[in-house]
């Protein structure tokens, strides 16, 4: 087996049987996999990873927040063995904008809805320092455990602290924009 398109048929039946499977590689990423050493014996491979840093989907395009990975394979001829050598991680790409555009949104409504009716209970509910303290503390109350849990390799935790400030700096906006609204 000595020519690259005998290597990625064989590679694409493999992976077809699901010898793919325990490094969650599938048929797409065939077109993206970049041959680095061709034996004999074995063909070592390099393919991009993109990992999404909560853990979504990314379907083999960057994403709002991803980990660029380089994973390198060996694939042994003679066992049709598909072996993980390395994965070198380089630095969070990260699209704040795009994150606080989706999820961030979604959860910042959230809070804004129950520090509405935080102060609506409130004995002075016009205060806007009570509404800002009121979001401080959600947001300082939020538990991201699960999503420090699912952080992809080569990426910082610290990801959940800027990404717990935006939410805020996020929801403060919101508030600014509700005062301004009531106050037309």
């Amino acid at each position: 087996m000595n020519s690259q398109v005998d290597w990625k048929t064989r590679l694409r039946e493999i992976i077809n049987e699901g010898g793919g499977e325990p490094f969650a590689v599938e048929p797409r990423h065939l077109n993206r996999i970049q041959p680095e050493h061709i034996t004999d014996t074995f063909v070592e491979f390099t393919l991009e990873r993109h990992r999404h840093i909560f853990g979504e989907q990314t379907l083999g395009e960057p994403s709002s927040g991803f980990v660029p990975t380089q994973q390198r394979f060996r694939l042994e001829f003679a066992t049709d063995k598909l072996e993980l050598i390395s994965e070198d991680y380089q630095e969070p790409v990260i699209d704040w904008d795009l994150i606080m555009a989706g999820e961030g949104e979604i959860l910042a409504d959230a809070i804004f809805s129950d520090v509405k009716e935080d102060m609506e209970r409130s004995s002075d509910p016009k205060n806007r320092t009570k509404w800002e303290a009121s979001a401080k503390q959600r947001v300082s109350q939020l538990d991201f455990t699960g999503t420090i849990d699912i952080l992809p390799a080569g990426c910082s935790p610290s990801v959940i602290a800027e990404y717990r400030e935006r939410l805020l700096d996020h929801l403060l906006n919101q508030i600014s924009f509700y005062f301004e609204e009531e106050a037309e």
